[in-house]
């Protein structure tokens, strides 16, 4: 059921600073400030969860839907990923969000939802001061980023990612695990450059993290080559080896 207007749903839940993705990574808060109420009503329902071991960073990811009005009939479809943090108060409040667009999936509200953090270690991140876990964060992301250019990410998915990693790519479903990625044009097809970190955070264990910055897209059509500019943004995982592993993967390219 729909209770309150999209905009109201963004401006009630997003935390100060929060990030969205409109052109690139942008402030949330400010973009929707400057929106008008609208008619549009977006229905979406978490498929997995997961939380760090000290409560105060965790991330949902699952369908969404959108429609012109209440009633109408569905116009859009795509999965989100969303990074949650809690604030002072100990409220739940969107980090930054952002997802993809894909054909018809309906969005059955209520539907169970996985546990995907249930065999990860728990963490305390007491014995780790939260500058260096951003330090080592910020380190594999740039690692992963480097290794994605020289490499493609064939060639660097085992070295970086979860086994169990999600990719969103516009036009395809998610594509689930580091097997189906490896076999994936929606992937491994794609050619990024210029890649560049804007942000992220790392949770107080330790275990959970984000990143996000932008990227060039480039495509080799006739009769030119041209670019298009996107937005980027990691779920991270650390594994049993204290290492950080990629486990969602968003690539979110600027409308043409």
């Amino acid at each position: 059921m729909v209770t309150v207007s999209t905009r109201e749903a963004f401006l009630g839940n997003l935390a100060e600073g929060g990030i969205l993705f409109e052109g690139g990574p942008v402030d949330g808060r400010e973009q929707w400030e400057q929106r008008p109420e609208g008619g549009a009503v977006l229905v979406w329902d978490p498929e997995i969860a997961d939380v760090s071991g000290a409560g105060d960073m965790g991330y949902t990811s699952g369908p969404w839907e959108v429609r012109s009005a209440p009633g109408a009939a569905p116009a859009g479809w795509g999965h989100f990923v969303t990074v949650w943090r809690r604030d002072s108060t100990g409220v739940w409040k969107v980090a930054i969000d952002g997802g993809n667009v894909h054909d018809s999936v309906p969005v059955v509200v209520g539907s169970p939802v996985e546990d995907v953090g249930s065999h990860f270690p728990i963490l305390s991140g007491a014995d780790e001061h939260p500058d260096h876990s951003r330090q080592m964060l910020i380190t594999a992301d740039a690692a992963y980023s480097n290794s994605i250019g020289e490499a493609g990410y064939a060639g660097s998915l085992d070295r970086f990612a979860d086994p169990s990693v999600r990719f969103l790519r516009n036009g395809s479903l998610p594509i689930l695990g580091r097997d189906s990625a490896r076999v994936s044009a929606a992937v491994t097809q794609t050619v990024l450059t210029n890649w560049r970190l804007r942000g992220g955070d790392v949770a107080l264990s330790a275990d959970i993290g984000y990143t996000y910055g932008d990227v060039q897209i480039e495509f080799a059509e006739a009769p030119s080559d041209w670019v298009r500019p996107a937005g980027y943004f990691r779920v991270w995982r650390k594994d049993s080896s204290s290492e950080w592993r990629v486990m969602i993967d968003v690539l979110i390219p600027d409308a043409p």
